[in-house]
């Protein structure tokens, strides 16, 4: 019985304390945005939900998805342009503990093309900046996907 006790007051304290510095070191557990991407001829526009899932020390993880509309113009005429949706899902890795981080992610996306009627899978690799106060409010994000050459896009949101 008294190891019981003595491994529930461990159990409890160890929590405790783990709770409190988990409260105060990691980011906020929401984010919400809207991201611009524009690579010449491809253009694109997604509204981002992110949930916190884990950190340690230096690195912060979340679940990211996103719903999105893209576009690509292969001529002058707008008309003839390919477009489509896009629902990519992915893990963004926050690096350093403070208002600006270092951010890399990676996922898969799925696009639907409306000219093809067709779906495709696409790996996502993300590298970036984000500015995140700690304690919630305003996002801000500037980010470069690697996959399928480098894709720039800005996002502006509000973490809660």
């Amino acid at each position: 019985m008294k190891n019981l006790i003595f491994f529930l007051f461990v159990f409890f304290s160890y929590n405790s304390a783990f709770s409190q510095k988990f409260v105060n070191d990691r980011l906020i557990p929401n984010s919400v945005y809207a991201e611009l991407s524009y690579a010449g001829k491809i253009k694109a526009a997604t509204i981002n939900y992110e949930r916190y899932i884990g950190h340690s020390d230096y690195i912060t993880f979340y679940a990211k998805g996103a719903v999105g509309y893209w576009q690509l113009n292969n001529s002058v005429d707008a008309t003839s342009a390919e477009n489509g949706y896009m629902f990519p899902i992915s893990i963004q890795t926050l690096l350093f503990n403070s208002r600006s981080h270092i951010e890399l992610g990676f996922g898969i996306n799925t696009v639907y093309e409306n000219l093809l009627k067709a779906i495709s899978v696409y790996p996502i690799v993300n590298v970036g900046y984000r500015i995140q106060s700690l304690s919630g409010g305003l996002v801000l994000r500037f980010n470069i996907y690697l996959s399928n050459g480098p894709f720039p896009g800005v996002s502006v949101g509000y973490s809660f």
